[in-house]
């Protein structure tokens, strides 16, 4: 484990480091854990943000290079 201040500890870079050595799994769970305490201090945030949203009136096709 590291040592060093908190100021130290807490810069981009290190928190770049370990979000990039998560699983997707891992960095899905933490987006959630973060959205879910947002949402705890203030549950109005989102509200009224999708008034614009529309559907989709058109296909979506999903592109996928072959390997090899």
């Amino acid at each position: 484990m590291k040592t060093g201040t908190l100021k130290e500890l807490e810069t981009p870079e290190i928190k770049g480091k370990w979000f990039r050595k998560l699983s997707p799994e891992e960095r899905l769970r933490v987006f959630d854990e973060f959205m879910e305490f947002i949402l705890s201090l203030n549950p109005e945030l989102f509200k009224g943000k999708v008034r614009n949203a529309q559907p989709l009136s058109r296909d979506i096709r999903i592109l996928r290079k072959e390997s090899g």
